[in-house]
């Protein structure tokens, strides 16, 4: 009877390997097909499971912690990585040490970070042609943010926009016009096809005073993506996106408008190639302004052949309701990566956008960049509070150029799975103080032709506020700068005159350009 008891537990014993064999075969299986159609958030349940069952399977936990970044997972991301990396077989895997790396940085462990990265090259250094230089990139990120974060803008108020408008889903691209909030959000489940399990839409919704999102009736379309708002100076036109799915995370956009009759939307409207280009994402639309041309400019995003990275920043100027001209790539702002939500601040004559191209936090950073009488100046990382060491985009700003929004998925935000804090998008509103003077540079140049300008001295200066301001007349023989200090808000006009030289003259707002601590006049005198 005893032999007959231990035989009967033996073959238990076997079966019950077997049955947990079969089961997890099958989950790494249905990892492998949910990563093949990028759908990381069942891979990353299924191989979860997985770990549970064999977690000393170094195959499974590294496959987990690769499910858990690409799904932006990093906390978990990072304990997984860490127990492959403390494993007898992580030899087997060189690339932890970069990967746990990057988790880190993502996490804002810079400093951990960066010693993982030199770590990772004193032992791999050249065994990966893709690895090698991302790690050296990554030094220099990890070295920048340390410094970077010492700098945190402390006047700038941050505040988390409540469950009147933020989900566990993504929220995103919010403006606001009068005391609307427009803004887009990914919350709504719908299935383009019955055969098919339903998926997250995005819609867009308008908040009024502060109060619940409601879903704009008029615009979305029920069947695709509908987002990114954007409205045109005299209000009779809203342009604005519709995408679907192409597999099981990646979308394809076009971008559509509509004008606005008497406060109601007219039929949607594709804009014509070559601004949609068929098989390619043309997306997050923007209305800018060019003062050179006096021209509105419509500013996207678009992953089409011709630019410099991935997604790029691309324009057109509108030259009339029906009449854009052919789009041109802004080359000046563009990296070999991504940048994406451009938002034009027609005060300031400053764009926005978010890039991870450049040195920043981490994962998308919002950037900004001027223009200055058509030439656009070197882009600056907007620095932390707006930027975290997670992702940040879809930057906007009311016209006083001291309060808006953007959208961070950083810690702290309504995360869709609260114990993996991963994903998603909320929508942030920021503010500055107002600062009761400004500090005005006007310089003075000699030109020939508009070419070659050096410094000239001895230029009389006149500064008078408009209409009908005292003039404040000065002439410096012994320097081409002239400092100020003016009220905000208003309009000035500047000359100067000096013999030999045909005058130059400007207008401008001392309100202008309000993220620089000085605003700089130019005047560029020709040679008469």
């Amino acid at each position: 009877m005893k032999r007959q008891h231990i035989f009967i537990l033996f073959f238990l014993t076997l079966l019950v390997g077997r049955i947990s064999g079969q089961t997890l075969n099958a989950y790494a299986k249905g990892a492998q097909e949910a990563f093949d159609k990028k759908d990381y958030y069942t891979a990353y349940n299924f191989l979860r499971i997985a770990h549970e069952i064999e977690p000393n399977n170094t195959v499974h936990t590294y496959n987990l912690a690769e499910a858990a970044r690409y799904y932006s997972a990093f906390t978990m991301a990072e304990k997984y990585y860490s127990e492959v990396d403390s494993s007898t077989n992580a030899k087997d895997y060189p690339a932890t040490g970069f990967w746990l790396g990057n988790v880190k940085e993502r996490l804002g462990k810079y400093q951990e970070a960066l010693d993982l990265y030199q770590i990772y090259l004193s032992e791999h250094d050249g065994e990966d042609t893709v690895l090698t230089p991302m790690a050296q990139k990554h030094i220099d990120i990890c070295t920048w943010a340390l410094r970077e974060i010492e700098n945190k803008d402390t006047t700038l108020t941050l505040e988390h926009l409540g469950p009147e408008v933020n989900t566990t889903f993504s929220e995103f691209g919010a403006a606001k016009l009068d005391s609307l909030l427009y803004y887009s959000s990914l919350r709504f489940l719908g299935k383009a096809d019955v055969a098919l399990p339903e998926k997250p839409y995005a819609k867009i919704l308008i908040s009024e005073n502060d109060s619940t999102g409601v879903v704009d009736t008029l615009i979305n379309d029920d069947n695709f993506h509908t987002s990114h708002t954007a409205f045109n100076a005299a209000r009779d036109r809203v342009y604005y996106t519709i995408c679907d799915y192409i597999n099981g995370i990646d979308i394809r956009c076009d971008l559509y408008y509509r004008d606005i009759i008497n406060g109601e939307y007219g039929l949607a409207q594709k804009l014509p190639e070559p601004i949609n280009m068929a098989g390619y994402t043309t997306t997050q639309p923007h209305v800018g302004y060019d003062p050179q041309s006096k021209r509105e400019v419509l500013y996207f995003a678009s992953d089409r052949p011709g630019g410099k990275g991935r997604l790029d920043i691309w324009f057109c100027y509108i030259a009339g309701p029906d009449n854009f001209t052919a789009p041109e790539n802004l080359a000046a702002v563009n990296s070999e990566w991504n940048e994406v939500s451009p938002f034009y601040h027609r005060k300031s004559k400053t764009l926005y956008l978010s890039s991870n191209g450049y040195l920043g936090f981490g994962g998308y950073d919002i950037y900004k960049v001027a223009n200055h009488e058509g030439v656009w100046d070197t882009l600056v990382n907007m620095g932390s509070p707006v930027n975290s060491s997670l992702d940040d985009a879809f930057y906007s700003l009311l016209d006083d150029g001291l309060e808006g929004y953007f959208s961070s998925n950083r810690l702290g935000s309504m995360y869709l799975s609260p114990e993996d804090e991963a994903c998603c998008f909320d929508i942030y509103h920021f503010e500055k103080p107002p600062l009761k003077d400004r500090v005005i540079l006007v310089r003075t140049f000699e030109t020939y032709k508009g070419l070659n300008p050096q410094p000239l001295n001895g230029v009389k200066v006149v500064m008078a506020e408009t209409p009908n301001g005292a003039p404040d007349i000065r002439e410096d023989y012994l320097s081409h700068l002239y400092y100020y200090v003016l009220d905000r808000d208003k309009n000035f006009n500047v000359s100067g005159t000096k013999k030999g030289y045909k005058p130059a003259f400007r207008t401008f707002n001392s309100s202008d350009n309000p993220e620089a601590d000085t605003l700089v006049i130019d005047l560029f005198l020709e040679i008469d």
